[in-house]
């Protein structure tokens, strides 16, 4: 029984460091507040995610959902406002702006 707890411990933590990131969702980015002047705010949105096998993998589960959301919304940019971790959950809010000129057309 003994050897059985330890596999199962040993097969957690390695399928863990083997699982791949999931990317952040294409045609959204991440911006800063400052970036935001110049684009059209279109909502607040948030995602909530419990805990899952790490930390960082449930805070980043919480990140693209809240991308997701955003993008859904016609979004093509966002700016993180909070992040909040309690009671095992990860919540990010972002408001979401779609912005019609990327950082290097304007510098053209």
């Amino acid at each position: 029984m003994r050897f059985l707890a330890i596999f199962f411990v040993i097969g957690l933590l390695s399928t863990a460091v083997k699982a791949a990131e999931k990317p952040l969702p294409d045609g959204i980015k991440i911006i800063a507040v400052d970036q935001a002047s110049t684009c059209q705010f279109l909502d607040i949105v948030s995602a909530m995610k419990f805990a899952m096998v790490s930390a960082s993998k449930t805070s980043r589960a919480a990140l693209i959902a809240a991308l997701e959301k955003a993008k859904a919304k016609g979004a093509d940019s966002a700016v993180i406002t909070a992040t909040t971790v309690s009671n095992n959950q990860h919540q990010y809010t972002l408001n979401a702006y779609r912005c019609e000129r990327s950082a290097n057309e304007v510098q053209k």
